[in-house]
């Protein structure tokens, strides 16, 4: 018993996945006119550094995305479509810095680096812990959030009859 999927609850993730594949396309274009500039043509994968901190800065990037994806339509399923909206762009702006960083000097790309990774373990954990708490509900019909809740009125109702009267 699951609450009904509506086509407003697809749009962050859609739109997320839209400019992910925006900006993914943008780096490939990037390596293109790297590939130009620095005379490096298919299918040679390297050549002068400043090529290859373009065509690694890319090749990242795709690496990370199938990842990020499952993560962020994970988050629209099991999460709220806002939380998938901001840590999708919070994660798109760390492969932007990482992507541009890179591609000057392999040191740049650590800030962008650990703030994509960061959104990713965010994802990962705020995700398995949407994912307990609904199969916890589906097959063992507990309810951990309102279980949280009562233990949180209990102990406020302890704490004020210890502490408050004396």
């Amino acid at each position: 018993m699951g609450v009904p999927i509506m086509q407003e609850d697809l749009l962050a993730p859609a739109f997320i996945s839209l400019l992910a594949a925006v900006q993914l396309g943008k780096f490939a274009k990037a390596v293109g006119a790297a590939r130009s500039k620095y005379k490096v043509y298919v299918p040679d994968c390297v050549g002068p550094k400043e090529f290859n901190l373009v065509f690694r800065a890319y090749s990242n990037c795709v690496e990370f995305l199938p990842s990020f994806l499952a993560m962020i339509w994970m988050t629209a399923l099991f999460q709220h479509s806002a939380v998938c909206l901001v840590s999708g762009l919070v994660y798109l702006y760390a492969r932007q810095n990482y992507f541009t960083g890179y591609s000057h000097k392999a040191g740049y790309r650590m800030p962008g680096f650990r703030l994509s990774v960061r959104v990713l373990y965010f994802l990962g954990v705020s995700n398995a812990i949407a994912m307990t708490i609904v199969a916890v509900r589906q097959y063992l019909g507990l309810d951990i959030i309102t279980i949280i809740i009562d233990i949180i009125i209990i102990i406020k109702s302890v704490f004020e009859v210890c502490f408050v009267g004396v």
